[in-house]
């Protein structure tokens, strides 16, 4: 999303900040985005990128039914743990794969399947996200509108929050 290109070999995230701006209902809006390490690893680090967050994007792969399943185990917790009610946005990554042939293989020889878009609403229910939404970074199919959204999410949410409390996007 931040410089608009697809990254075939992109490295895994550690902790990286973005800002980026964004056009949202004639106004231009500046997104301040915290990019965190889902590895067990980083369990300890990746709270000090919560303050503050207006709304959380809890990604999940399409190709990986594993986190899908980790939403619901590790991530819905930590966030509630951490940001309250801050709005999330669950997103399905990487939809291009749903139908690639050599994922449907790859995943069959598990014994798996694609998440399919059923799934991830039903998993969305299940979280209470306020939004499901799903996108590819390949051909860059809703990323545009996803970011929008978070966008939306974050002035709504900051305009029914208390003066001096907060629930940036992570």
């Amino acid at each position: 999303f931040k410089d608009d290109r697809f990254i075939p070999t992109h490295d895994a995230t550690i902790f990286d900040t973005y800002v980026a701006d964004i056009q949202v209902d004639g106004k231009t809006i500046d997104l301040a985005l915290f990019d965190t390490a889902g590895q067990e690893d980083y369990d300890r680090l990746r709270p000090l990128s919560y303050p503050d967050t207006n709304v959380v994007l809890i990604c999940f792969s399409v190709d990986s039914p594993v986190s899908a399943t980790s939403v619901i185990e590790k991530w819905v917790p930590e966030i509630r743990h951490f940001c309250g009610q801050c709005p999330v946005i669950l997103v399905a990554c990487k939809k291009d794969l749903r139908t690639d042939p050599q994922t449907i293989a790859k995943l069959k020889q598990d014994g798996e399947r694609p998440v399919t878009t059923d799934i991830g609403k039903r998993i969305a229910a299940e979280i209470k996200a306020d939004v499901y939404m799903e996108c590819s970074a390949k051909t860059r199919e809703g990323v545009q509108d996803l970011f929008i959204q978070a966008a939306r999410l974050s002035l709504k949410n900051r305009s029914h929050r208390k003066p001096g409390t907060s629930c940036v996007l992570t």
